[in-house]
């Protein structure tokens, strides 16, 4: 597969079509500057995306069964920073990931999710095309959505 310059507002959008089912019922708002670009494969970062929103998605499903009072929204945002590294994050207003769990689930076949409802290779077939792409996973407290933030960075072309 070859790396292209490949603008994120749009990719993000089609990822979000994708996965659409899933998001019934939940606010999603997207913050990305138009004209916002980077070098990646664009189908392995829009497979990444896609994990990450439906992983979101579950979660916010899953805190909203035992807390119907409990918001249901997701934050999609993109900057590029002053250093030239692309910041892409996803976040939720789910229960969010315990510090103890935040390495785990990274693992492969390591889920959270209940029996039959997750293999665990969501997240290491994530890793793996984000190590491939010299980025990271930073799996941290959403601060405006109470859930988790699912924090990679890269670089900008």
């Amino acid at each position: 597969q070859t790396i292209d310059v490949v603008e994120i507002k749009p990719l993000i959008e089609e990822c979000l079509i994708v996965v659409g089912s899933k998001m019934s019922g939940i606010e999603v708002k997207v913050d990305c500057p138009h004209g916002l670009r980077a070098e990646i494969k664009r189908s392995q970062i829009g497979q990444v995306l896609m994990n990450l929103l439906a992983n979101a998605a579950d979660a916010v499903q899953e805190r909203y069964e035992h807390d119907p009072e409990a918001p249901k929204a997701i934050l999609v945002h993109a900057v590029e920073n002053g250093d030239m590294r692309l910041h892409l994050a996803v976040e939720d207003s789910g229960s969010g990931v315990p510090a103890d769990l935040r390495e785990k689930i990274l693992n492969p076949f390591f889920t959270t999710k209940e029996v039959g409802k997750g293999t665990g290779l969501g997240m290491a077939i994530v890793i793996r095309i984000l190590e491939a792409h010299d980025v990271g996973l930073f799996v941290e407290d959403s601060e405006s959505l109470g859930g988790a933030k699912m924090l990679m960075r890269s670089r900008v072309g």
